[in-house]
């Protein structure tokens, strides 16, 4: 099967010269691994920038997320209310930035690893193994 290479070819001879191997459908077995690799790692680059292109469209929905996220907006006022001086509103302030943080690396973290279930799923049918 002809295929496109993201890796020159000067570097996929390297991979085959180096790797240690009884007979060429070893090596190529060594190099189909490492092109999957590549692979990967593109459709996880492709993963990301579409989370950045629709970031905004996925923030437009009215999800349980979203619900939540507006409750802990409330009760987080409410507990700044109750802070008694600056130490303790930037104690809290920072507790919101550190669950904000974790939320989108979550959120980023599962978006591109439906992505890449996804790439599998149709590379499976494409390959007529479903």
């Amino acid at each position: 099967m002809n295929r496109v290479s993201i890796a020159p070819y000067e570097k996929v001879i390297k991979i085959y010269s180096e790797s240690h191997h009884e007979n060429d459908m070893d090596a190529l077995n060594v190099i189909d691994e490492t092109f999957e690799q590549g692979i990967f790692e593109a459709v996880k680059e492709i993963a990301y920038l579409n989370l950045l292109k629709d970031e905004e469209q996925l923030a437009k929905l009215n999800t349980p997320e979203e619900m939540a996220s507006k409750e802990f907006d409330l009760v987080f006022k409410k507990a700044i209310s109750l802070c008694d001086n600056k130490q303790q509103e930037s104690s809290l302030f920072r507790v919101e930035e550190s669950i904000n943080k974790c939320s989108a690396l979550s959120l980023e973290k599962y978006y591109i690893e439906g992505f890449i279930k996804g790439y599998i799923f149709v590379k499976t049918i494409h390959k007529g193994e479903i």
